[in-house]
């Protein structure tokens, strides 16, 4: 049986400031400008991402390369660049963690019932391990039309792996009428912020 090929992560950042950075020492990457991210399991946009790979000597084995240049792998050669679209591929396993940040942080991930379900915040870190999402700064999770809102600055919303969500401090939760699911709801909570154009992730049924 052939064996099956390693899920990837894209990151991709666009725009005329879009700069990327790889520090071998440290085994980490950041991407700034119109960062877009494609896992498997979800999608995100952000300002600035932070990507903290796997040292090989973490590892128990070593796993071959995929073809072409991945972020992992030029992190260990130490890199930098800067363009108006800088992308990058790598195996999922590879991640150890990843910081998103920016004005607003807006994260589409299928809940465990299969329901889209769309998250907004400042600050998300992303767990390798456990493929947990972790939001903070008055993070949000619409489902539907339930509104998941946090209402102090140390609430915290975790979007688990299986799609279900944990939150952690103060928060409420409103109904959506149908008149308020024709506005962007989602961007109240972040002041001056635009709504972006959002598109299910990979595998995500139509």
């Amino acid at each position: 049986m052939a064996k099956k090929a390693p899920e990837q992560t894209t990151i991709t950042a666009t725009g005329p400031d879009s700069a990327s950075f790889f520090d071998g020492s440290q085994s980490m990457g950041v991407f700034t400008g119109d960062v877009e991210v494609t896992h498997p399991q979800f999608h995100l946009t952000c300002d600035t991402l932070e990507v903290y790979m796997v040292k090989d000597a973490d590892k128990k084995e070593a796993k071959p390369a995929a073809t072409g240049a991945t972020a992992g792998q030029l992190a260990k050669e130490g890199a930098a660049g800067k363009s108006g679209s800088v992308s990058e591929s790598t195996d999922n396993s590879n991640i150890k963690q990843a910081i998103a940040k920016g004005r607003k942080v807006v994260i589409n991930k299928l809940s465990d019932t299969g329901e889209m379900q769309i998250g907004t915040c400042r600050h998300a870190t992303f767990v390798g391990s456990t493929g947990d999402m972790i939001m903070r700064d008055y993070p949000q999770v619409q489902k539907g039309t339930n509104l998941i809102l946090a209402t102090d600055p140390s609430t915290t919303i975790t979007i688990l792996n299986n799609g279900q969500l944990k939150v952690n401090g103060p928060a409420t939760t409103k109904i959506i009428q149908q008149e308020e699911k024709k506005k962007p709801a989602a961007a109240a909570a972040v002041p001056g912020a635009t709504t972006p154009t959002l598109s299910k992730p990979q595998g995500a049924p139509q």
